[in-house]
């Protein structure tokens, strides 16, 4: 949730329905790789059972990480796990990877910084997002 706050906060911020925000935080980056692993650093707070749940990221890339955390959300009894993401990189995905619903932008394979996103933790607080 580190590098998808920003957008998490102006989304929320649009909605008109009751809602209640949790955060998970998971990685499946070391640096700029992707090391094909998920890893839990925490967990949920509130049971998600017999809820609707909306994934909230920064970047939908090679759909690993929320491909995950679906099945996640799923096995811990969510009515339904919808995703949206500030931006969808442009680039070929496995057959199946399924997309997000929501998506604020499209943007090009290159590693991006800003808005929230970080490059070895530098970067979040610009107010843009750019490439490195």
């Amino acid at each position: 949730m580190t590098g998808g706050m920003i957008f998490g906060a102006d989304l929320v911020r649009e909605m008109d329905i009751p809602l209640w925000i949790d955060s998970v935080s998971v990685s499946s980056y070391h640096g700029h790789e992707s090391s094909g692993e998920l890893v839990f650093r925490s967990e949920l707070k509130m049971d998600v059972r017999d809820r609707h749940v909306l994934l909230v990221d920064e970047v939908f890339d090679t759909g690993f990480t929320l491909s995950e955390l679906r099945r996640y959300m799923e096995s811990k009894g969510a009515l339904s796990v919808r995703a949206a993401v500030a931006a969808v990189k442009d680039i070929p995905r496995k057959q199946g990877v399924m997309l997000p619903e929501y998506c604020a932008f499209h943007a090009p394979d290159r590693y991006l910084i800003g808005y929230g996103l970080d490059s070895h933790e530098d970067g979040r607080q610009f107010p843009f997002i750019g490439v490195v």
